[in-house]
């Protein structure tokens, strides 16, 4: 048997090394980071904030934070078994805005009070859905992703319809998606 020969030089890359990201990776398309970054908080906003007053009606779980909100703004007793701040943030945007707990908040498919600011209503929640994209694609860089591949968890996130449809509506899912 063949002793190994140790008076070779080492090599010139370790097993780390060869899966280090490297600096002048672009995404596929030859976008650089910030312009990903860009594109993608632009994407965001669009996807987010276009048409956001529409529907003009309560929709799905609407029905319970907007009573939740309306309580924090009216003080209003009400027991909430989930933490606040979501709501909080909502409700201090929907108080910013003009709304004053005005909105009854019945029945799902009730129809907005004339001079209910429903984009403001509804803007908190498309604000962090549209920061959603950019921060995901930040983090696979950070985690080690090339470009392209960040790009495209950026381009799932910003096209996944539930996320989207969540952060469209007076929810606090898109705020929870931030943060965790």
């Amino acid at each position: 048997a063949s002793e190994p020969d140790t008076d070779s030089p080492p090599s010139d890359t370790s097993d780390t090394d060869k899966y280090a990201k490297r600096s002048d990776d672009s995404c596929s398309a030859g976008l650089s980071d910030g312009r990903a970054l860009r594109w993608l908080l632009g994407a965001g906003v669009l996807t987010r904030f276009y048409g956001l007053a529409w529907p003009d009606e309560v929709v799905f779980d609407e029905v319970h934070f907007g009573k939740f909100i309306t309580g924090y703004l009216t003080g209003q007793y009400f027991f909430d078994i989930h933490p606040p701040t979501g709501k909080l943030l909502i409700a201090a945007v929907a108080w910013a805005s003009g709304f004053r707990g005005t909105q009854p908040f019945q029945k799902i498919g009730e129809a907005y009070r004339v001079g209910t600011n429903l984009f403001a209503l509804r803007a908190l929640p498309a604000a962090f859905g549209a920061a959603l994209p950019p921060l995901l694609f930040s983090l696979a860089r950070q985690l080690g992703c090339s470009s392209a591949s960040s790009l495209l968890v950026g381009c799932l996130v910003l096209l996944d319809g539930a996320t989207l449809v969540e952060s469209r509506l007076l929810l606090t899912d898109s705020s929870l998606f931030f943060w965790e």
